[in-house]
């Protein structure tokens, strides 16, 4: 059964993935151009990239992306006084 993918779709899928068009085209390793003609509609999503994006977004529907702990930034006080005082390029001789 052949499934096509809307332009609406695909733009449904890019945002859950929290992708852009242009995000999206180093992972297929084409043009960010082809993929904004996807969501345009302009050219039609290849079956298999349609499948595929709806399997990854499956995926991260059922294993969404870890959250930090609220409080991370009260844990930065415990990091050696070095750690929050690294040099930058200025302070290195030479560059």
């Amino acid at each position: 059964m052949h499934r096509v993918m809307t332009p609406t779709r695909y733009r449904e899928c890019l945002a859950t993935l929290g992708l852009s068009q242009r995000g999206l085209a180093p992972y297929l390793a084409c043009s960010d151009r082809l993929t904004r003609a996807w969501a345009t509609g302009v050219v039609a999503v290849p079956e298999p990239i349609g499948e595929w994006l709806e399997a990854w977004v499956g995926h991260r529907i059922v294993h969404p992306d870890p959250v930090p702990p609220k409080d991370w930034r009260r844990l930065k006080s415990t990091l050696p006084p070095t750690y929050h005082n690294a040099p930058t390029a200025a302070d290195i001789p030479g560059t």
